[in-house]
């Protein structure tokens, strides 16, 4: 009930961050690749930060 009040975590943070940057790269597509692959190239580097929080926790 009081999801709201919890903090979120990095991973948590990273995930958010990477699924906004792909929509963009998407949206960005459409009219300028050139835009959409500097999204894109900024979404795979935070993607392998998710990787590395996640390999380190196990």
């Amino acid at each position: 009930m009081l999801n709201w009040l919890k903090k979120k975590t990095e991973i948590e943070k990273l995930k958010l961050r990477y699924q906004k940057l792909m929509k963009k790269s998407f949206k960005a597509a459409l009219s300028d690749t050139k835009k959409s692959d500097e999204f894109h190239q900024e979404a795979r580097y935070i993607f392998n930060r998710i990787k590395d929080h996640e390999s380190n926790k196990r």
